[in-house]
């Protein structure tokens, strides 16, 4: 599969950064990463190991932006291997200046995960996001994306020749874990995700204008709409990475909102959201352990297990 070799280069320089400011070894395995939105960055314990990106090549002069902490750590998973959290992300809308390469950091942010040097095989994106269908899907749910709306994207980080469908990185397995993965309180819903540039926010004719064009592709479908998930999803496609996009409905569709009311809806969800996330990373690890080791596993979690 073809993909940008100059681009291909600057992820592996940033990945070989990575590992030596992580203090991994040659021999530790890395099978998959999350990257934490706005109101999931919160969500989980910042690891005693953590990069600032900025720290990273090619993401000098990085801004800072509200609820994206912009660190890269790891911790141990359940399966033995090692998990990266992506605290924050960079969204294609933070700058207007072509200078300043958003793009280019926007698409390094994931490659430099997905190149050889890091490899992961499974990646966890979450955002919040805005529903399109207020009588099926409201502010407080959760949503699991299954298809993409492309007609109002913004241009993608990608160059001539690297044609990749980015549903092809959407994966069944993970979305169906993902469902088992849901704690009791929090709504789950199957969505069609729609992007828009930013950093406005959609306004009503916006919202109006996805929620028909999705619904003539399928009439009953359900949508979402955010700034974020659709290039990750892109850059992610050309490495074949396994891929689930983790959603939290912070407004409605004639909603008048803001950063701080998201922020403030997902801190009310947190402890459900929290809970989702990290249902959902050990369930990922659970399933790559071999059949031996899960068993010992879950017969130790058993015996750890108080029951009156």
């Amino acid at each position: 599969m073809y993909r940008n070799p100059v681009a291909a280069l600057r992820a592996e320089h940033a990945a070989i950064c990575l590992r030596h400011y992580l203090g991994l070894e040659k021999d530790d395995v890395i099978s998959r990463a999350a990257v934490l939105g706005t109101g999931w960055n919160e969500l989980v314990n910042m690891p005693e190991l953590a990069v600032p990106f900025t720290d990273l090549p090619s993401f000098q002069g990085l801004g800072e932006l509200a609820g994206h902490r912009r660190r890269i750590g790891v911790r141990r998973a359940k399966d033995g291997t090692l998990e990266l959290l992506v605290f924050g992300r960079v969204h294609l809308n933070e700058s207007c200046d072509p200078s300043d390469g958003i793009p280019q950091k926007v698409r390094l942010m994931v490659e430099m995960l997905c190149h050889p040097v890091i490899d992961i095989k499974e990646l966890v994106l979450t955002a919040a996001v805005g529903g399109l269908n207020d009588d099926r899907i409201k502010a407080g749910d959760a949503a699991i994306v299954n298809a993409l709306f492309t007609k109002f994207a913004p241009d993608m980080p990608m160059y001539a020749g690297e044609f990749r469908q980015p549903t092809a990185s959407l994966d069944l397995a993970m979305r169906v874990l993902a469902h088992e993965a849901l704690p009791a309180g929090l709504t789950c819903h199957d969505a069609t995700h729609c992007m828009m540039r930013g950093p406005f926010f959609e306004s009503l004719e916006d919202k109006k204008a996805c929620k028909h064009e999705v619904e003539l592709i399928h009439p009953t479908a359900l949508g979402v709409i955010s700034m974020s998930c659709l290039p990750e999803l892109c850059i992610a496609s050309l490495y074949d990475v396994k891929t689930m996009i983790l959603c939290f409905v912070t407004n409605g569709m004639d909603e008048v909102h803001s950063h701080e009311t998201n922020q403030q809806r997902a801190n009310e969800k947190k402890l459900l959201l929290s809970a989702w996330l990290e249902n959902v990373m050990e369930k990922l690890a659970r399933r790559n352990m071999p059949a031996e080791k899960r068993d010992d596993r879950e017969a130790l979690d058993r015996s750890l297990t108080v029951t009156d």
